[in-house]
């Protein structure tokens, strides 16, 4: 029995997967943190900042219950809840602003979660608080703002339990850091804005509490000239308080404008207070990100304005992270191939880090050395003295070292490193700060991105590890990339495959469907020709055999024309069929080989069988080659007598004839009516697979089972309902 092999490719679409996830995750993290921020700028009062987070909260984690207690302090005697929002169907479990004492256990669960480095899930509460107020899950993190006592932020999951993910936990700690860093900006601010008396009387206690506070804070006029500073100010900026003071705005903040001043006046002359996004400058020259929150009051009909900028790198960093890790995923789930992939990663990483320009160098390995092939945007590449055709070494400049090491390679300043050798141009163009980061295979680094700012910047660890996961993610694109092209030449290969398998199997049917006519024409012929030969010849017994020979003739065209039309699909004749008067016939065609044989033959033809519409010559061939595949079985078995049933009979909707023989049986029955498959040493394969062809075009189907002692019983049926839908 000839066996058919064939090969199948699997391709590992885990990271593809992966990356969408953690796409669709840095969507919802920045989302809810975007709600966060709008909810706590809206105003500067701690009520109005707890009032907000809690009540986006609830909504962000769809929970039922969102509070805020105060104080978080085991050694308190008791505890209030300053804020808390919940679900309708649940009642509120605090009493705003009403004292509950804080008992032992109370006390035992402050302190585990004052000790926790980060969220605590379902602390151990007693069951009875969890019974009275249905609480099912929760989470909760103390809140720590610089200058007052700690908070206890929490949620209540009481419709259900809930499994806290990881980026819902991550997302509830950095809810907790914003509003930490807001309350202490709040507390700060509302300390300040006390009376015009009391500030004149206690300048110096005021004094010293601002310049304990961890933002840096500025009295401004309405010309934007600085009037006084706290300590933070100074320090974060590099001034002293005197050099400060005095100075306007625009010598230290970047991104001012005239246009951006008038802008903040009017809006604190409408609102009363105003949130800016901004960079400042450091007296060393060096930038950091500001967020800037100004409240405004009159004094002796002059506007001034309160201003409290916190230092926002750490979170412009995550920010700038996040985004490039989604910019980056986003590109190497949509697009097809590595030359489409990089301007995109180039363009996207120069935004989300505010570098000026960025290169890909691809690795030439008949080279061995790096070939820059994209840069974004060109023209500000080659002001840093790289050309798109230029080439570098293992081990040469930042793409080499890159290269040579397989880890990223960043240098804060250029100017400071003349080991590098950089291009006159560059410096001429500005540029300090200089990135790369390989793209690594299993094999090795395959290219490297870089990098140029005109900025000094200092290496980021957790940059770098995160530049190295990029390089990773490249990598695996690069590597499903060669998988997809390597699938796709192997079908190509499987799609000609079965195509000539196809030809072949044509051929093979039409040879075996004609081989038994052309059998019988031989035999006719050479009968004839016998008659003829003998003396006297006999002229009539000669017509016979010639009439004959025409007969098979035709039968062998008739066979040509069904397997045509059986493999162009077209439809079988349709004419009345009385399926017993078919199986006479063919046990009359079939009775020299059956009394050859010495086969007992058995007929059991059903009265009750009606006229079905078909082809009556495809049928008669299902039948032929079914009884004759019986009588081969049959005429190889020694065991006595040798039984042949042919059956008749209606089943349900169908007319269903059964060919039973008691011969040596099949090893195996399912692949009997697949092509070319066969018992036989000198068969084919294809009388079966021919057979299932011509009952399938008639809407039947035909199958095979053993019998109780022993040969096996195969049989097709013919639906009825054909000839009254004719």
């Amino acid at each position: 029995m000839e066996r058919r092999r064939g090969v199948a490719f699997v391709v590992d679409v885990t990271e593809q997967k992966r990356a969408e996830e953690a796409r669709e995750e840095h969507l919802w993290f920045l989302e809810c943190m975007d709600r966060i921020n709008r909810a706590m700028r809206r105003t500067n009062e701690v009520e109005g900042i707890t009032r907000g987070v809690v009540e986006e909260a609830l909504a962000i984690f769809n929970c039922d219950r969102a509070w805020l207690v105060y104080p978080c302090d085991r050694d308190a005697p008791a505890c209030r809840a300053v804020m808390e929002h919940t679900h309708p169907d649940y009642p509120g479990a605090f009493a705003l602003d009403e004292e509950v004492p804080v008992d032992a256990r109370g006390a035992e669960i402050l302190r585990d979660i004052l000790r926790a480095p980060r969220a605590v899930v379902d602390p151990d509460m007693p069951p009875e608080i969890c019974d009275r107020f249905n609480i099912l899950s929760t989470i909760a993190i103390a809140v720590r703002p610089k200058g007052d006592r700690p908070y206890l932020f929490g949620l209540h999951q009481c419709s259900r339990l809930r499994a806290w993910t990881t980026v819902e936990r991550q997302l509830f700690e950095e809810i907790a850091g914003r509003l930490e860093d807001a309350l202490t900006s709040a507390l700060a601010h509302r300390n300040l804005l006390v009376s015009e008396d009391a500030l004149r009387t206690s300048e110096e206690r005021f004094q010293t509490l601002v310049d304990h506070a961890t933002d840096a804070i500025f009295l401004y006029d309405e010309d934007g000239i600085v009037l006084d500073v706290n300590r933070r100010a100074g320090d974060t900026l590099g001034y002293t308080r005197d050099e400060l003071i005095g100075m306007h705005a625009c010598h230290f903040d970047r991104d001012i404008t005239p246009e951006r001043i008038q802008w903040a006046k009017q809006r604190l002359r409408e609102d009363g207070s105003v949130t800016l996004i901004g960079r400042r400058q450091r007296k060393d020259g060096s930038l950091f990100p500001v967020e800037v929150r100004a409240s405004a009051f009159n004094r002796s009909g002059r506007l001034f304005a309160i201003a409290h900028a916190s230092d926002i790198t750490d979170r412009r960093r995550r920010e700038q992270r996040l985004l490039a890790e989604f910019s980056v995923a986003s590109t190497l789930s949509e697009v097809g191939t590595l030359d489409e992939a990089v301007p995109r990663i180039l363009r996207d990483t120069c935004k989300a880090f505010e570098w000026d320009c960025g290169a890909f160098w691809r690795v030439d390995p008949e080279a061995d050395v790096l070939v820059c092939v994209q840069a974004w945007p060109s023209a500000a590449f080659a002001r840093a003295g790289s050309e798109l055709s230029g080439t570098a070494g293992l081990g040469m400049g930042l793409p080499g070292r890159a290269w040579s090491s397989g880890a990223p390679v960043c240098i804060p300043d250029m100017v400071l490193n003349p080991e590098f050798q950089w291009p006159e141009s560059a410096a001429n163009a500005g540029f300090h700060a200089a990135f790369a980061f390989p793209v690594t295979l299993k094999s090795g680094v395959v290219g490297v991105f870089e990098f140029f700012s005109r900025e000094v910047r200092d290496a980021d660890p957790e940059l770098l590890q995160m530049m190295t996961t990029v390089g990773y993610q490249v990598g695996q694109f690069i590597e499903r990339t060669r998988a997809e092209d390597a699938l796709r030449h192997a079908r190509e290969e499987l799609a000609q495959a079965s195509r000539i398998a196809t030809v072949a199997e044509l051929s093979a049917s039409i040879a075996h469907e004609i081989n038994q006519p052309l059998q019988a024409v031989l035999a006719n012929g050479g009968a004839c020709r016998r008659w003829l030969a003998a003396t006297p010849p006999d002229i009539d017994k000669a017509r016979l055999s010639a009439e004959a020979v025409v007969r098979d003739g035709k039968a062998t065209a008739d066979v040509v024309c069904r397997i045509r039309a059986l493999f162009k699909r077209t439809a079988p004749a349709d004419v009345q069929l009385d399926m017993n008067k078919l199986i006479v016939q063919v046990c009359t065609l079939m009775a020299d080989d059956i009394h050859g044989n010495v086969i007992s033959l058995e007929t059991q033809l059903a009265r009750d069988v009606p006229m079905i519409r078909a082809d009556a010559a495809q049928i008669q061939q299902v039948i032929v080659n079914l009884v004759r595949n019986a009588i081969e079985a049959l005429a190889a078995t020694a065991v006595l007598p040798k039984s042949l049933l042919i059956r008749s009979r209606c089943d349900g909707d169908n007319v269903v004839v059964d060919v039973q023989d008691e011969g040596m049986g099949l090893a195996n029955l399912e692949p009997v009516f697949e092509p070319f498959v066969t018992t036989k040493e000198t068969g084919m394969g294809m009388g079966l697979a021919i057979c299932r062809s011509i009952v399938e075009a008639h809407a039947g189907r035909i199958w095979v089972v053993r019998n109780e002692v022993r040969g096996v019983t195969f049989s097709f049926s013919l639906p009825i309902k054909t000839s009254d839908a004719k």
